[in-house]
């Protein structure tokens, strides 16, 4: 009996002893985001270097790597780095991708707006870094430039349509390169003028920002005020953060961090992007090293939920910032550790819950809808483990339907992204300190349905929308369950769904009196026994208020001026400016353009957006005549036939002598506000007598001072008034007459 037992204690303690199999669970059956893609900013050199790309290094980022989104910066200060440097990438890029079958997503940020809409004339932060911004006053140039290089250059130029937009990168820094400070009450300000100028004039791309630090706390400063007001939440389509502590060294983040932001997105039904981050040693176990960037990304896409994840500089000299060195393409381990993520968790992707019982070994995974169009992988499901652990451990994966092998590719301090083979989904072993991505392209073909359309709707009107090409799978048969649903259900709350293979329709009418934008999912299930036995495809629907009426504006007479009031501004008046829609849309500044530029110096126009009224200023310069176009434009769109834009053109004649032109009647009408932007003082010129008061009034119509009016200049002190862009309204007899002031602190 001794005996007995002492064997049965060593038995306890050899097992006892025995590394545990840590058992994964997947649930298929909860989803979480969708993913955009993952990519790097830039070339194989940086801009401002040389020798941008080749065929071997296109090859290497987009058949091997994996890239599905580029992210560069739009040198609109200085077009010379478009024309010579980016287009030919550009283009080249977007050739490569298509030839693969995986067209790339292009995006774009803004470093500093050009120097002359600036309060320090300066791309960088200058000589004085407090007049480091843009000045409210060409918000709207500033917009209406972004969006024609869009719509027209990047377009005409290179055939891409341009996926997302970012205003300003990390907009809290002056640096001693290309930046723009802004607070985020003025990012909030440009978002409210932008953001209908983008949807007007490219409404298919998205505004993504601010592009901050990635922390809750730095993100809760931003989104206090964007996700608060209720005009700019509708303009930033994702929120997007970088992987930084201060600009420059690498955050990992950690979990309650990125959940924490992920919340902040979700309350507003956004997207979270991860648009830049590096500082990541390309030793595998420095801090933060290679390593660190596997956990990285790890932790956005589990907790962040984030749905594209960007790198700083895709190629260079293959410092802790680049992915890629040698100036040649050379893959690096941080190369190698993206790889783990980029190549195998592909563009249409959707999270689905995972969990590990052992603390040391981290799960991350995903199903795709039907087999990927991604020629050399196609996975179905992708699963990412990392084994924090110095020791090795086993894991098996248990869940519906669980493929019995996968393929796995693993990286490691010896190993880059090297396919181990096919493995049994049982037993796994993952070496310490390694990532290990396994990927199953399954039996079940998936079924088959073709995306339908974007649609626009009138409210209050029913739509019916065909759905084609729904089948179980090439060669394959089973019973099939097409569903629908919008996710905004407080705009579309229901979506019918009748028919047979292969078509069915949908049908779905808007909340009563609602506008706004949604995505409808179609799924697509069958009753095979795989894993991923359903397809999802998505479209967006848009419910409109009216179609638009085009907006309107009174005929100009020509004019003839002379070259003896050369050096005396010159005004011409224009009136009737209205939407067309009753007042009930945005009417931007009218666009000037000129058929002899050489005739007039410096002309601009002055007008606060929605007045019906406002003045061209120019100066005569040489004799002769130009034509002169001017555009009115509203935000109303042009979706089911509508018009958005009126033009009207009129002459300007320069002759050698002619009587002053509309000096006195400007002085007249316009209500002079300065300094603008103001500090401490304001001063306002009344337009004439007629006036009891003036009201400085918030863009929420909160009349936050009243001053009564004696004299005809009037000084107002705003030092305790908040920073931000408020009216000023002077009422009497008169009539009322309103501008503009940007208030700083």
């Amino acid at each position: 009996m001794k005996k007995l037992l002492t064997l049965s204690a060593g038995v306890f303690l050899f097992l006892y002893g025995m590394p545990q199999t840590v058992t994964i669970t997947l649930k298929d059956s909860v989803t979480y985001q969708e993913i955009v893609g993952f990519g790097a900013h830039g070339a194989m050199n940086p801009w401002w270097e040389s020798n941008f790309y080749n065929s071997t290094f296109l090859d290497r980022i987009v058949d091997d790597l994996g890239l599905t989104v580029t992210r560069n910066e739009f040198y609109d200060y200085d077009m010379s780095y478009y024309n010579n440097k980016q287009k030919p990438f550009y283009i080249a890029l977007k050739n490569k991708a298509a030839g693969s079958n995986e067209p790339i997503k292009f995006i774009h940020t803004v470093w500093s707006p050009q120097p002359q809409w600036k309060a320090n004339n300066d791309v960088t932060q200058g000589t004085d870094p407090s007049k480091n911004y843009l000045l409210p006053q060409y918000y709207d140039d500033y917009a209406n430039f972004c969006a024609d290089y869009i719509t027209t250059t990047l377009k005409n130029d290179c055939g891409i349509d341009l996926y997302a937009f970012s205003l300003q990168n990390e907009p809290a820094f002056n640096e001693p390169y290309q930046s723009c400070k802004y607070t985020p009450q003025q990012y909030n300000d440009l978002l409210k003028v932008a953001g209908p100028i983008f949807r007007s004039k490219c409404p298919n791309v998205k505004l993504f920002g601010p592009e901050d630090m990635g922390s809750a706390a730095t993100t809760g400063s931003w989104t206090n005020v964007i996700f608060n007001d209720p005009v700019s939440v509708n303009y930033l389509d994702v929120l997007a953060v970088h992987g930084y502590t201060d600009g420059v060294n690498a955050s990992t983040g950690d979990a309650p961090g990125w959940t924490a932001m992920y919340n902040i997105a979700a309350s507003k039904k956004k997207q979270l992007w991860m648009t830049e981050t590096s500082g990541y040693s390309d030793s595998w176990t420095a801090s933060p090293g290679a390593f660190d960037l596997g956990k990285a990304i790890y932790l956005a896409l589990k907790y962040g939920k984030v749905s594209a994840w960007v790198w700083w500089q895709l190629g260079g000299a293959g410092s802790e910032y680049e992915l890629m060195g040698n100036h040649d393409g050379t893959p690096t381990k941080r190369y190698y550790v993206s790889k783990n993520y980029y190549r195998y968790i592909r563009p249409g992707a959707v999270q689905i819950e995972s969990s590990s019982p052992d603390n040391s070994v981290y799960v991350v995974a995903f199903k795709h809808s039907g087999n990927s169009s991604y020629p050399a992988v196609k996975p179905q499901v992708t699963v990412v483990l990392l084994n924090t652990s110095t020791s090795s451990k086993t894991v098996r994966l248990t869940g519906r339907n669980i493929p019995s092998t996968m393929q796995a590719y693993r990286t490691s301090a010896t190993e880059n992204c090297v396919l181990v083979g096919s493995v049994n989904t049982s037993g796994i072993s993952l070496p310490g300190q390694t990532i290990t991505t396994l990927v199953y392209q399954g039996t079940n073909k998936g079924p088959t349905v073709n995306t339908p359309a974007d649609v626009v709707i009138v409210k209050n009107t029913t739509k019916t929308v065909s759905l084609t090409g729904v089948t179980a799978g090439q060669g394959e048969t089973g019973t099939l369950t097409v569903t629908a649903e919008a996710m905004d259900k407080s705009l579309i709350p229901s979506v019918s769904v009748t028919g047979s293979t292969p078509n069915y329709t949908l049908s779905f009418t808007p909340a009563t009196d609602k506008t706004g934008s949604t995505v409808i999912r179609v799924y697509v299930k069958d009753n095979g026994s795989d894993m991923l036995n359903m397809t999802v495809v998505s479209f967006n629907v848009k419910v409109i208020a009216q179609i638009n009426k085009a907006p309107t504006i009174d005929p100009i007479k020509n004019y003839t001026v002379g070259l003896n009031n050369k050096t005396t501004k010159h005004y011409i008046w224009f009136t009737g400016v209205t939407d067309g829609n009753d007042g009930t849309q945005n009417i931007y500044k009218p666009v000037l353009t000129l058929s002899n530029p050489s005739c007039l110096r410096l002309p601009y126009v002055n007008y606060t957006p929605n007045n019906s009224y406002g003045n061209i200023e120019f100066y005569p310069d040489k004799l002769g005549s130009t034509e002169v176009e001017v555009k009115v434009q509203d935000d109303g769109g042009t979706d089911l036939g509508g018009v958005d834009t009126k033009t009207i053109k009129f002459t300007i004649t320069v002759v050698d002598n002619a009587p002053l032109l509309g000096t006195g009647e400007a002085n007249e009408k316009i209500l002079v506000v300065y300094p603008n932007p103001a500090r401490g003082l304001l001063h306002v010129e009344l337009p004439g007598k007629g006036y009891e008061e003036l009201l400085l009034v918030d863009f929420t119509g909160r009349v936050v001072m009243e001053k009564m009016v004696k004299e005809e200049i009037v000084e107002m002190d705003v030092s305790h008034i908040g920073e931000g862009m408020y009216m000023i309204m002077a009422r009497g007899e008169a009539g009322v007459k309103k501008a503009k002031v940007w208030i700083q602190k």
